[in-house]
């Protein structure tokens, strides 16, 4: 999980090049997608057919009866969960995020840390593990699905980096909302391939999953251009452009630099964040 992503952010520059990789598989995964919520009188959001899910999705639980697992995952919001951090390398700092659902938890990212499945476990399992780009690829992903028969989500450019490790179940193509609340957008840009997911949290927060489309880099927001991911600056102002006209009150990066891995923010101060990133790729 962690070999492009230590290459990502170890150039100081915003745009970096990467050697190639092994090549893409041609095999494609089945063509599995997820509930999907009637368009948003708020957004131009597009709409696909849905498909029926093969396995009921666990119940989750409020967390009350997993005390013996204290230290370990923390919980930042009533709904959500984040695992312990993890390195790459030295200063980067990777976490992972449980989003506990009555209809089937989602995990955000990914997570190598086995000891935190038990934790995983007592909150409800993961009824879908969402990755926001191929940086977060490793061999947990199969470990992840083989124990809680979850299905893995990502972008279809992201599928041939994906699929070296495990099969996808479901495919990003639009943006869309899916299983009632998770706004899928894709923003390319960090890669081709790169998707953010908006949540309105039925405990009043927004929560906005970033991937590393944008990150926090010592408490200010930053982003980096893997090319070799297919990643652009002209896609990633793009992307940019459409994350400043939501109003999240929490963004959360996969990765990060320095000891805020999120940070809660205004609808202003997130506009105005926006614009000094932008300014940076002009």
């Amino acid at each position: 999980m962690h070999e492009l992503r230590a290459q990502i952010f170890s150039a100081l520059g915003a745009e970096q090049e990467f050697a190639p990789g092994s090549p893409p598989s041609s095999t494609s995964a089945p063509e599995v997608q997820l509930p999907v919520q009637a368009e948003s009188a708020n957004r131009s959001i597009q709409k696909t057919s849905c498909f029926t899910l093969t396995n009921q999705p666990p119940h989750s639980r409020d967390g009350s009866n997993t005390q013996a697992y204290r230290g370990k995952m923390k919980q930042i919001y009533p709904d959500l969960w984040q695992t312990r951090a993890e390195h790459p390398f030295a200063g980067v700092t990777s976490h992972a995020y449980l989003l506990v659902r009555e209809t089937g938890n989602i995990l955000f990212y990914n997570s190598g840390i086995r000891e935190e499945y038990e934790h995983i476990e007592a909150l409800g399992g993961v009824a879908f593990q969402f990755l926001s780009h191929m940086d977060e690829v490793g061999p947990s992903l199969a470990e992840i699905k083989s124990r809680f028969g979850s299905k893995l989500c990502c972008h279809r450019l992201e599928e041939s980096a994906v699929k070296k490790v495990t099969l996808v179940d479901c495919l990003f193509d639009i943006r869309e909302l899916r299983l009632g609340n998770i706004e899928i957008i894709p923003t390319p840009g960090h890669t081709a391939g790169s998707v953010c997911f908006y949540v309105n949290s039925p405990f009043g927060k927004s929560y906005l999953f970033t991937g590393d489309t944008i990150y926090l880099n010592n408490h200010v927001w930053d982003v980096r251009i893997n090319r070799y991911g297919g990643g652009s600056k002209s896609d990633l102002r793009n992307s940019l452009i459409i994350l400043q006209d939501l109003a999240p009150t929490v963004v959360i990066s996969s990765a990060s630099i320095g000891d805020t891995p999120f940070k809660e923010v205004s609808a202003d101060d997130w506009r105005s964040d926006i614009a000094k990133v932008l300014d940076t790729l002009a």
